[in-house]
Order: structure tokens, then C-alpha cells, then sequence
């Protein structure tokens, strides 16, 4: 099993314009990809949300919640739509010498009523064991009961922190961390003692739940002693700073 990993998140928001149909944030996806490689790190896992490609379309073709009968075609538009974004974010890291390869998320996770049913990860694995960066996506996945759903990127941060022995998570949202009631970055969010939390607005594409979401997934991954910062991937060095353990601006999640 893997160990000392850093599992980063690249949000949706961060890696896309969400509001914008099918329009990736180059910019953003050049800078992070340099980033990560100027920290030095390899020992990583890399996951990207879905933003305004595969949000876009689920909620275009209105996939969710699942319909047993839904269209294969239209779940496929959504596999294919992701396929396009991922091997987008893949040429940039391979520009910045990261040896990402990318794993879609329905060839080792199957759900039953949403709930996993079958995981494989001995490929993810060995890819790590040979050197190589796992590239992972929120995306669509057979279920045994309504024939697909949609696997948020933030349900495989729960799955990959709670199964590889993740030393480290790196959240990248659009934001400066989770912001409070006042206004201000929360810099530490504890789950036994949780503050009260500002109602951000939220993308109308948005089909797997937000911040909320996002902050319940963590709570095993904190609960196992995984070290979790949440920063703003839309500002520059935030993330190196933070793979480097030097000082950022950014909410740190706890049990």
C-alpha cells in the first residue's frame, strides 16, 4: 500500500469557468500544472472535478438523480466530455514534466443505489510504485441498481485518503478557503466543533452539492489524522506553497 502521499484536488471551478459551458481555464490549468512541479513532489495523487464539462452536461441532460432508463448516449456525452478536460489537463502537466496518467473513474469504481459496491485500486497502485502521477475525475459510473451515476471528485477524495494511506490533502476551490458567517477566511474547521459558515453562492450547473458536500466527504479522511487545507487555486502560489509546508492562506480541516 502507498504511503506518504499528497492527494490534490483541483476543483471544478479552478480548472474551468463553470458558468461557462465547455470552457477550461488554461490559464489556471498552466500555472497549477507548474506549480506542482516546482515543489519537487512526485509522491502524488491528482484528482479534477468535472466544472463546466461534466457538470454542463449531466445537468443539461438532466442525468441526476439517476434514471434507470436514461439514454446511453446522453451518459455517454458526459464520459466523453470529461474524456476532453482530463487529456486537456494531462498535456499541460506533461509540459511541466509531471508523468500524470490519467484513470477514468468507471474502470475501478462501481456503485450499487450510489454506494460502492466494487473497488479496485492495485493499478492506481503500481502506477505510483513506477514512478507515474494518477490522474483522477469526478465522473460517471456504472451502478448495479439504476445503471449509472455520477461520482463526485470529492467522493474519491474520501476514497483514495481512507485507502491509501494519504498523508496529505490539498483542496483547490475558487475561494480563499471556507469563509464564515463574517466574511473571513476560517482558518481552522474543526468537525466537533463546526462554525457557522457563509451561504456562498453556488453554480446552477453544480450537480453533486457544494461546499456542503464537499465539507461531509472530508470528515473520515480528517477523522483518520489526514492532514487537510482547503486554498484558493485561482491565486498564485497558494498551492506551492502549500505542497512546499510553507505558510498560506487557506482553511486547515480537522476531526
Amino acid at each position: 500500500m502507498s504511503r506518504g502521499l499528497t492527494l490534490i484536488k483541483l476543483g471544478g471551478s479552478v480548472v474551468t469557468y463553470k458558468n461557462l459551458p465547455l470552457k477550461p481555464n488554461i490559464t489556471s490549468i498552466k500555472r497549477l500544472s507548474q506549480e506542482i512541479s516546482e515543489s519537487g513532489i512526485r509522491q502524488l495523487v491528482i484528482i479534477h472535478g468535472g466544472g463546466s464539462y461534466g457538470h454542463y452536461e449531466a445537468h443539461r441532460l438532466s442525468l441526476m438523480p439517476p434514471k434507470p432508463g436514461k439514454d446511453r448516449i446522453a451518459i455517454c456525452n458526459v464520459i466523453e466530455a470529461m474524456d476532453v478536460l482530463t487529456l486537456l489537463i494531462s498535456r499541460y502537466m506533461h509540459l511541466s514534466d509531471l508523468p500524470v496518467v490519467p484513470f477514468p473513474t468507471y474502470t475501478y469504481l462501481e456503485t450499487l443505489d450510489s454506494g460502492i459496491f466494487y473497488l479496485n485500486l492495485l493499478l492506481i497502485e503500481e502506477a505510483i510504485r513506477l514512478g507515474f502521477i494518477p490522474l483522477l475525475r469526478g465522473d460517471v459510473v456504472f451502478d448495479k441498481s439504476t445503471g449509472y451515476t455520477i461520482a463526485s471528485g470529492d467522493l474519491l477524495v474520501t476514497i483514495l485518503a481512507t485507502s491509501l494511506n494519504v498523508q496529505r490533502v490539498i483542496l483547490c476551490i475558487s475561494e480563499d478557503g471556507v469563509i464564515g458567517e463574517d466574511g473571513k477566511v476560517i482558518s481552522l474547521y474543526s468537525f466537533t466543533k463546526p462554525p457557522k459558515l457563509a451561504s456562498l453562492p453556488s453554480s446552477t450547473m453544480d450537480v453533486t452539492g457544494g461546499l456542503d458536500a464537499k465539507l461531509s466527504y472530508l470528515k473520515p479522511v480528517a477523522k483518520n489524522g489526514v492532514e487537510i487545507l482547503i486554498i484558493n487555486g485561482l491565486k498564485e502560489n497558494r498551492l506551492l506553497n502549500a505542497l512546499k509546508g510553507e505558510c498560506t492562506l487557506g482553511t486547515k480541516v480537522v476531526w
